[in-house]
């Protein structure tokens, strides 16, 4: 070989080192990054979807939760109606009375209804002459009400004027104050209105 050739093979290899060179760092990593984004996307993007196909999975035992739910709030929204009705609380307290022979000698509002924001509340000063068992059935009823509430103070006393023919205690005077409890209607869910026609 003589050195002419020497020379243009020498470059045309070098000429070829220098294409290669460029081309795998222009193209090859301009698409690598490319390749990174988009395995980085694929990667997202398969997470979300097996956590979708997860929570598809669980539809119904979210359906039953939820229904359950709505079941509980009924509940809980019978026990605390929208406002304080304070013959509503007379009502429930005279009924209960009534049934275990338990005399309401006072009912008098305590304080007003005072406002927390989620609810309010209103308390109220009894008075009842009942004997022991009778009167301690009416507060555990009267606890066990479909609506919240709750005795706050408890005085028992005897009743003097009342006694058997053989000295015992026919009577007792109880003195308590109960405190029941309304929620803010602004924090009431809305009703669940839709019906299905043709029925």
């Amino acid at each position: 070989m003589d050195k002419k050739n020497i020379v243009v093979l020498s470059t045309s290899a070098l000429l070829l080192i220098i294409i290669i060179v460029l081309w795998s760092v222009l193209i090859i990593n301009k698409n690598n990054a490319k390749i990174r984004t988009l395995k980085d996307e694929h990667t997202k993007i398969s997470t979300k979807l097996s956590n979708a196909r997860r929570v598809a999975a669980s539809l119904d035992d979210v359906k039953k939760k939820y229904h359950e739910m709505g079941l509980q709030w009924q509940k809980a929204s019978s026990m605390l109606p929208d406002k304080i009705e304070t013959a509503q609380v007379i009502k429930i307290v005279g009924r209960l009375a009534s049934q275990q022979n338990v005399k309401v000698t006072k009912f008098s509002p305590f304080g007003g209804v005072t406002s927390s924001g989620e609810y309010s509340s209103a308390k109220y000063k009894i008075s009842v002459e009942s004997n022991f068992n009778n009167l301690g059935i009416f507060l555990t009823r009267l606890g066990m009400t479909k609506r919240i509430v709750k005795t706050l103070s408890f005085v028992v006393k005897e009743n003097k004027s009342s006694k058997s023919k053989t000295g015992r205690i026919k009577t007792i005077k109880a003195d308590f104050q109960i405190e029941t409890y309304a929620l803010n209607p602004g924090l009431r869910p809305p009703q669940n209105t839709n019906k299905k026609g043709g029925k």
